[in-house]
């Protein structure tokens, strides 16, 4: 069979039966975060599945209508949890949009970070070198801090709040963002050895004797995907925010493996804003009885800032909480 636009399959043919697999029986549709923003069933897993299965055989071209589904995906996992049939669903997404970059279709977008990438070393193109916006100097020790782009470009103060040293005989590595922890916890490994402990901040906070200053009102604790349904960690953040004083904590009504997605992972907030501000402002709704909301990712720190904006909820990193009440 000759694939239309001779779209050629290398990553996806990996993951062939996984596509079989799917029976269209439409549990993701109660959780999937894009599909509740756009409504249609190609924003959602088994859609995604179905397109995927289209360009794998040859039976659809990749038009904008394709490539916009795949990449509304935000990679939250929340389907994979509910999937009856345990279809590896964001091995699929990230294999299809790797053969479509590899097939030259790439959102002007994420081509740019990606350009920027290369040529900065950031996403968003600042000459600027991370040692020098953050005004520390790397030196020689056992515990190691990376800042990752957001909290060094964007979120300075919670790279501020946290430990400023660098690699040079490093034993331990301490990461803020939940994306870069995934990466070097999860997805490194797969193709080189890292020669160090990785562990997520509040995972070394948790295990602090931390003498906290009170704080009174109302919090709860929003989830990042990609700490805890893609690294399953839960419970350490949940114990740095009981070690504060006074501090009413709550619960959201989905938390922890059922977390909604914030809407800002996956590429979506910067190719599709619109998107991934109307998932946020249902997360935010979710957590309407709170004065905070705490969580521990720059990427969801901001993008349920964004969807909080009118309304009297604060949202912030727990590394710059704990460094406040220190």
């Amino acid at each position: 069979m000759v694939k239309k636009d001779n779209f050629k399959t290398d990553k996806l043919e990996k993951v062939r039966d996984a596509v079989n697999v799917c029976t269209m029986c439409g549990f993701c549709k109660s959780v999937c975060p894009s599909f509740k923003a756009i409504g249609w069933d190609s924003a959602l897993a088994r859609g995604r599945v179905i397109l995927s299965y289209g360009l794998l055989n040859g039976d659809i071209p990749a038009d904008d209508s394709v490539i916009e589904n795949i990449y509304t995906c935000t990679t939250c996992m929340d389907c994979e949890r509910r999937c009856p049939s345990k279809v590896k669903i964001v091995d699929i997404v990230e294999l299809c949009r790797s053969d479509l970059v590899k097939n030259g279709h790439i959102l002007s977008k994420h081509k740019a970070i990606a350009d920027n990438v290369m040529k900065f070393g950031n996403p968003f193109g600042e000459k600027e070198k991370v040692v020098d916006t953050l005004g520390k100097k790397p030196k020689k020790a056992k515990i190691g801090y990376f800042s990752g782009c957001t909290a060094a470009y964007r979120n300075k103060a919670t790279s501020k709040a946290a430990y400023s040293i660098t690699k040079l005989g490093v034993e331990t590595l301490v990461l803020s963002c939940a994306g870069c922890y995934r990466m070097f916890k999860e997805e490194y490994p797969k193709y080189v050895k890292v020669p160090f402990k990785v562990q997520h901040m509040t995972e070394f906070l948790a295990m602090q004797d931390l003498k906290l200053k009170p704080l009174k009102g109302v919090a709860t604790y929003h989830d990042p995907c990609h700490l805890g349904r893609h690294a399953h960690v839960y419970e350490e953040p949940r114990k740095v925010i009981k070690m504060i004083p006074e501090l009413t904590f709550k619960e959201m009504e989905f938390n922890k493996s059922t977390s909604h997605c914030c809407g800002g992972g996956g590429g979506v907030r910067s190719a599709f804003p619109e998107h991934s501000k109307t998932i946020a402002e249902t997360r935010i709704d979710e957590a309407s009885f709170a004065d905070t909301i705490i969580t521990t990712c720059p990427f969801c720190v901001n993008n349920l800032t964004m969807g909080a904006d009118g309304k009297n909820i604060k949202i912030v990193d727990l590394t710059e909480l704990v460094d406040e009440l220190l």
